[in-house]
């Protein structure tokens, strides 16, 4: 009877049909992402951004402004004290104002660190028209990073920086990302997404250079489409 049993169900077992398992591709995992953040058109719609915010780095505490502007312009201001550091870019050139070095004159951003902050200045997000800003991307595989299911993709631009970027499979949101420098490895993982607008946005970004604590980003407010100026972009001629 048992054995009857067996030979039915192996029977019924060899008349179902079979499919193949299922394997995403980087096409599906990035449209996932896309779709998670608000997708393609909200992302589109977004032509400034304002996001003010704290920082913590080395036990210092500074409150900071980041500005954005389509195509790639950016601004980010820290005060320390009564004194503001400047880091913008206008698109195409780079400079810092830092009176805390004995200087208040504008310095150009010049070599590998201008072509970082050039990537950097992306105002969407590698993902967006990847093929057309000339990005290749693999997809590595789908990984256990502390217990959460992530996908690998590594992402290659065209004048071959390589940055590996991983994916919460669940939600599609990015988790972290891992680039090489001088320091050695740069990692950034981003949590406490909410959504801005019918966009989802991370509100906590935390830095870490071989895998130590260097820098932590709070932000308390993110402000859309707002009215802001070429000019703040620009370098001043004093």
């Amino acid at each position: 009877m048992f054995c009857r049993l067996l030979l039915a169900l192996s029977v019924v077992a060899c008349s179902l049909p079979t499919y193949p398992a299922f394997a995403q591709t980087v096409e599906e995992v990035v449209a996932k992402n896309l779709e998670a953040r608000g997708g393609i058109d909200k992302i589109k719609s977004i032509q400034t951004i304002k996001q003010v915010a704290r920082l913590n780095s080395q036990g210092m505490d500074v409150s900071m402004t980041m500005y954005g502007k389509r195509p790639n312009m950016t601004r980010k201001e820290l005060m320390m004290g009564q004194q503001r550091i400047l880091y913008v870019f206008d698109g195409k050139t780079a400079w810092v104002l830092n009176p805390l070095t004995g200087s208040n004159a504008p310095t150009a951003v010049t070599g590998p660190e201008l072509e970082g902050i050039r990537q950097e200045a992306d105002f969407d997000s590698p993902f967006v028209d990847y093929k057309t800003k000339g990005y290749s991307i693999a997809l590595v595989g789908t990984e256990d990073v502390a217990g959460r299911k992530m996908h690998h993709l590594r992402l290659t631009s065209k004048i071959g920086a390589v940055q590996e970027c991983y994916l919460d499979v669940e939600t599609g949101l990015e988790a972290r990302t891992v680039s090489p420098s001088p320091m050695g490895a740069l990692e950034e993982e981003f949590s406490d997404y909410r959504d801005v607008q019918g966009v989802k946005m991370p509100f906590s970004v935390r830095t870490l250079q071989n895998g130590r604590r260097v820098a932590e980003i709070t932000i308390e407010r993110i402000e859309l489409n707002g009215a802001i100026d070429d000019e703040m972009f620009k370098r001043p001629a004093k």
